[in-house]
């Protein structure tokens, strides 16, 4: 088989983690290692993955990161922990997560450039309160409004992001179930949560080799 069912996952400690809902709730954008988004985060989990190896050779996607903030922290669950909750210091410790108060000091711990992530978290904000996503079409699809907010007009999974508090995490591509006969190996993901105070936050997306 030279093909899966992926899905982005959070490589935490003892088991990765199966970002899905995650991934596609208004405030949250992915980005790959030049500090640009890449994909439309709400996409079918596999869509996403695919995108990550189409474009990994150029625009080196794998791994990629997961940014959220803490007005996104405030209103939603990440994996298990409750709106407003820290998330475990273990995640922080292994890697899988960082947070910062500020974009550029977000950048530096995830070694992507400060001046192209601030351009895309701007980028990326201005057509959320538009409700618009020109740039990869997210919220086109029915499937993009399934794991979203309805309360968040005028588009259910587009909110602005960068409030102070963010932590970073980092996501890799997971096999969900094989399909045909499947020659790569499962990667590890990771999505990012924040911490206390508001922070854009972004999860590092990995893929398998193939």
């Amino acid at each position: 088989m030279d093909d899966a069912w992926w899905g982005p996952a959070i490589p935490l400690p003892g088991q990765p983690y199966f970002c899905l809902a995650e991934r596609t709730l208004p405030g949250g954008l992915l980005i790959n290692a030049s500090g640009a988004r890449f994909v439309n985060e709400a996409a079918p989990y596999s869509d996403v993955v695919h995108t990550m190896y189409d474009v990994n050779d150029t625009d080196h996607a794998i791994p990629a990161w997961l940014i959220v903030d803490q007005n996104y922290r405030s209103r939603y669950l990440f994996k298990d922990v409750l709106p407003t909750l820290p998330c475990s210091d273990v995640w922080y410790d292994s890697g899988a997560a960082q947070k910062a108060w500020t974009l550029d000091a977000l950048a530096t711990s995830i070694d992507v450039p400060a001046t192209a992530l601030r351009t895309t978290v701007v980028r990326f904000n201005s057509q959320a309160l538009r409700g618009v996503g020109p740039d990869f079409h997210r919220g086109d699809s029915a499937y993009d409004h399934y794991y979203t907010d309805p309360s968040v007009l005028p588009n259910s999974c587009l909110a602005p992001s960068g409030s102070p508090l963010t932590t970073p995490s980092e996501s890799s591509p997971a096999t969900w179930a094989p399909r045909g006969a499947c020659g790569r190996t499962p990667g590890r993901g990771s999505c990012g949560r924040t911490a206390r105070r508001s922070r854009a936050c972004t999860p590092r997306v990995t893929r398998p080799p193939r």
